[in-house]
């Protein structure tokens, strides 16, 4: 493989971690249940426009990344980008919010393994569809499925891999918090960031390899 492929998946790799991954990093930060932002201003109008400003802005440096590294017009990607990652991103935790909620399938989110059994398929399902659609805009149907399947899985790895470096090397582990420093939202952070890196890197590889890129 020459350096071409391999510069394109990191540059691909790091824009998408910086922000879909950053947006969802800032959002557990504020609006987490140790956030910055007071619980009781969340459901105010100000913290619910606040809230739902963070997906759009990191969808649209998204696409608007990914139109300047394919070198194609950008105001459509822009677009693309925050409505598709807005949308994708609120149902994918509506999902997870009803599992966690109500124990569909009989799986509280309460132990490190949970965890990863839960959100793992949800990463792979999140990372998925917006980079289908996305790949869509740029008018590369033929490539649409071969996308959406690697970013899919290797987003979903990328998640499981960090889960278990958290875990195995930090001790940083669901169900079983080191006081005043480590919990869910904080693995849950880094998993995503972790996702959104590998998710790149594959969507990158993909379009390089292609010679579309």
């Amino acid at each position: 493989m020459s350096k071409k492929p391999i510069t394109f998946s990191i540059l691909m790799g790091l824009l998408t971690a910086f922000t879909l991954g950053g947006s969802i990093f800032i959002i557990f930060e504020l609006f987490g249940p140790q956030g910055l932002v007071n619980p009781g201003f969340v459901f105010k109008p100000v913290g619910i426009i606040l809230f739902f400003v963070f997906p759009p802005i990191g969808g649209a440096l998204w696409g608007w990344g990914i139109a300047s590294l394919m070198k194609v017009d950008v105001k459509p990607l822009i677009k693309t980008g925050a409505r598709t990652w807005t949308i994708w991103l609120f149902v994918v935790n509506f999902i997870i919010g009803m599992i966690a909620t109500y124990e569909l399938l009989d799986l509280p989110i309460n132990t490190h393994n949970e965890f990863l059994l839960v959100l793992l398929p949800a990463a792979g399902f999140a990372a998925a569809l917006p980079a289908r659609v996305m790949i869509g805009k740029l008018g590369l149907d033929n490539i649409k499925k071969n996308i959406s399947i690697n970013t899919g899985v290797a987003a979903a790895l990328g998640f499981l891999v960090v889960g278990l470096i958290l875990q195995l090397g930090f001790g940083w582990e669901v169900g079983r918090p080191v006081y005043g420093s480590h919990n869910m939202t904080t693995i849950t952070q880094w998993c995503c960031l972790g996702s959104a890196l590998a998710g790149g890197l594959a969507m990158g590889l993909v379009l390089a390899k292609s010679n579309v890129a």
